[in-house]
């Protein structure tokens, strides 16, 4: 495993962050559940020196949290662990429990990163601030990070308080923070945490052309990569991204995080992984080093893709109402 200082704390952390989004269960994460599974998942991420692991109130209603747990007892000292929850549970009122319960779920006494998840129409991004920080004082928290906000909701929250790590989604395919967000992190000392690097299994290299989406399958839908003439790019970009992995010794899926971890400014990807096969699997990425020159060439693939969703605020929504200030 690969470590490096995340810029804003203390943390040495590992390449690949461990996701556990989906093992929240529920039918928005599939019908295929185990959290014994799951657990062996963890168990193994952190025989790999995965030192991160990232998990979140919304996922399953907790039940995520619940399964980190029961995975991470007697391991607790050597793990930086990092939950979230939304800016409308994180207000004056209600922080405290909020954080408690996911203490509670986590079965530990402190947090080393909690994140505002969204932000909130009408919700004060400034309060918010002042109350992760009270929890932080408190000892509840060590650091506080924000995921989707943008430079603006930071800007006010960093007012009333510091920021230690920002967020977002970030892949090949969705590459939005790069112009600001990424320079705005470097320059505030703020550490970075991506998501989704594998663009919600795009990268994967599983999907074709006509494929059937199950009912209830938000991405065809709602994200924008998975929708009309823009899939069929993502799809061509694919194939030609696999061709670069190919001849590197990897997968495609293994390039797309490796790429991540590359860029300037990342300190870890965070990687979801169902089973200890297919996380063995997504580890290989850390092995290789891609070379510049085929690097300037994966860039160069997708940045078509990058100007056609450059106007969408998120990937899940082109306008997001939670991108709407209250200060």
């Amino acid at each position: 495993m690969k470590y490096r200082k995340m810029i804003g704390t203390d943390i040495n952390a590992s390449a690949i962050t461990l996701g556990t989004w989906v093992m929240g269960g529920g039918e928005w994460w599939g019908s295929d559940h185990d959290d014994k599974r799951y657990i062996d998942t963890i168990h193994a991420a952190i025989d790999s020196g995965i030192n991160v692991i990232d998990t979140a109130m919304g996922y399953g209603g907790g039940h995520s949290e619940e399964v980190v747990g029961m995975a991470i007892k007697g391991q607790r000292e050597k793990l930086v662990i990092a939950s979230k929850a939304s800016a409308d549970v994180l207000t004056s009122d209600t922080a405290q429990k909020t954080v408690e319960d996911s203490l509670r779920r986590l079965d530990t006494d402190y947090i080393d990163i909690y994140f505002i998840h969204w932000p909130e129409p009408g919700i004060s991004v400034a309060a918010n601030m002042e109350a992760m920080e009270k929890l932080r004082d408190k000892g509840l928290i060590k650091y506080i990070g924000v995921s989707n906000f943008t430079t603006r909701h930071m800007d006010i929250a960093r007012t009333v308080g510091t920021i230690n790590v920002f967020q977002p989604a970030y892949s090949l395919l969705w590459r939005n923070i790069e112009h600001e967000f990424l320079p705005y992190c470097v320059k505030n000392d703020i550490g970075v945490m991506t998501y989704s690097s594998m663009a919600m299994g795009l990268l994967t290299g599983k999907y074709k052309k006509g494929h059937e989406f199950e009912d209830g399958d938000i991405r065809k839908d709602t994200v924008a990569l998975f929708g009309g003439e823009l899939f069929l790019e993502s799809l061509e970009a694919v194939k030609k991204l696999a061709v670069i992995a190919k001849r590197n010794g990897m997968t495609v899926a293994q390039a797309a995080i490796n790429w991540v971890f590359s860029q300037p400014g990342i300190s870890t990807a965070i990687v979801g992984a169902r089973t200890p096969k297919q996380l063995e699997e997504n580890l290989k990425a850390v092995d290789f080093t891609i070379s510049g020159a085929d690097l300037k060439e994966m860039d160069a693939i997708t940045k078509d893709i990058k100007k056609e969703v450059a106007d969408w605020d998120t990937m899940y929504f082109k306008t997001a109402p939670a991108f709407e200030i209250k200060e």
